[in-house]
């Protein structure tokens, strides 16, 4: 994973920061934040997924939902405050 600095609004052009991720997940497909909690989405081409917590600090994944249908996206819903 790769994290790239912010700049007066938009990308600093500056070459990011690459990071290994570890865990259970380590090829992630999605995140999404709340507040300073990072999820995240783990799947394949064909389909079926996991669902997860991100610690941004070290990048270990923590797997919450496994056999999923489909997780590819991931997306934070404000109105419900709820991750979709």
């Amino acid at each position: 994973m790769s994290t790239v600095g912010l700049s007066g609004g938009g990308l600093s052009g500056a070459a990011g920061t690459l990071h290994t991720v570890t865990g259970v997940d380590t090829q992630i497909t999605g995140i999404a934040f709340i507040g300073s909690q990072a999820y995240y989405t783990s799947s394949s081409a064909g389909g079926g997924g996991t669902f997860g917590k991100l610690d941004t600090a070290t990048y270990a994944t923590t797997r919450l939902l496994s056999s999923l249908g489909a997780a590819h996206v991931l997306a934070f819903f404000l109105i419900s405050s709820s991750v979709v």
